[in-house]
């Protein structure tokens, strides 16, 4: 999940001004407040309900 947090990041409309790695996640200051970006390991369908 290296360089594919920058990709998640571009699609949000959002200054991002820090990342930081947590535990199994990214832990990122924006401009909107801070947000944890985690990797989704389940079904599309389980997808659907969360």
């Amino acid at each position: 999940m290296n360089d594919r947090y920058l990709e998640a990041l571009e699609q949000y409309e959002m200054e991002v001004t820090t990342v930081r790695k947590g535990r199994g996640a990214w832990i990122c200051e924006t401009d909107r407040g801070m947000r944890l970006l985690k990797e989704y390991r389940g079904t599309v369908r389980r997808l659907e309900f969360e």
